[in-house]
């Protein structure tokens, strides 16, 4: 990926004063690499250039990944970090993950972690991601596992953006809640949703409610077993009532309730991010890679 070589053969041109409508990446790369390496130039401007030119080539991330290094060099020599930004670099990630969602595993794993970060950062709620996530749709997979965040995504995305709600729809989620009785906190979410539709649908007979409701009262016994599960527990237990003002005490909502909210995050695993206005420590290969720029200054 190093073009210093040939950086200075490469000084006198500019796209800039192009007439042709055609992209060059290469030499646009190029440009960008003569700036930062030959010219010292570590800008905010150029480091947003570098970085507009980076989000363009979301299709190919092969392309992408040329310029995002060249953005994290001069990003972390520059520290133009602002937690302001936070949500856009989120939304950018998803939106660069999710053009290859459902189609490679590795990618598509990576975006239900990110989704389960957003999740984990906003009580639940993934409304602010979820026009970037509007392509994806689990019925076209050819993978096996399953992606609970990508297909809670989706769900949030038919019932508050498309105001789906027909009974398919609620059937379908609480096929996917019940999917996950063996992990109570990753099922809350979907129940929740599903309770917020029912409440506005009333689309369950009675004996649907009596096999649910052995499901809901195992799951409390499951989610009380740990230390930090009794809200969770009593979140369940609640469900068995079918009754809105014991389900949905705050807010319309489940998740929005601070000591159940705080019991689900406890029992979920580890978000890929963590939001903090702490500079992360460094690792020791980090401080090997900062000793290494500093003898050069």
């Amino acid at each position: 990926g190093n073009l210093v070589s040939i950086l200075s053969l490469l000084g006198g041109i500019d796209s800039r004063k192009s007439k042709l409508k055609e992209k060059y990446p290469w030499l646009k790369l190029a440009e960008f690499q003569r700036m930062v390496y030959v010219e010292q130039d570590c800008s905010a401007s150029t480091l947003s250039k570098i970085k507009e030119e980076a989000v363009s080539y979301k299709s190919s991330p092969a392309t992408a990944i040329a310029f995002w290094e060249l953005f994290f060099v001069m990003f972390f020599n520059s520290q133009e970090s602002d937690q302001g930004d936070h949500n856009e670099w989120i939304k950018l990630w998803v939106s660069l993950l999710s053009t290859k969602a459902y189609v490679d595993p590795v990618i598509t794993s990576l975006l239900n972690l990110l989704v389960r970060g957003v999740f984990c950062e906003n009580n639940g709620n993934l409304v602010s991601i979820l026009s970037l996530l509007g392509g994806i749709d689990s019925r076209k997979s050819k993978l096996k596992e399953k992606y609970p965040w990508l297909k809670l995504a989706e769900f949030q995305r038919m019932v508050y953006v498309e105001q789906d709600c027909s009974a398919s729809t609620l059937s379908k989620i609480k096929e996917e809640a019940v999917s996950y009785k063996s992990s109570p906190a990753t099922a809350i979410a979907f129940w929740e949703l599903f309770f917020v539709m029912f409440f506005n649908s009333q689309d369950v007979n009675a004996k649907e409610r009596e096999v649910l409701n052995k499901q809901f009262t195992a799951m409390a016994s499951s989610a009380s077993e740990h230390s930090d599960g009794a809200s969770l527990g009593a979140v369940y237990f609640s469900f068995t009532t079918w009754s809105r003002d014991s389900i949905l005490l705050d807010q319309g909502k489940i998740l929005t309730s601070e000591p159940v909210w705080k019991s689900t995050l406890q029992l979920l695993p580890a978000p890929l991010y963590v939001v903090s206005n702490k500079p992360a420590p460094h690792t020791p290969a980090s401080l090997a890679l900062l000793q290494e720029r500093d003898k050069k200054r």
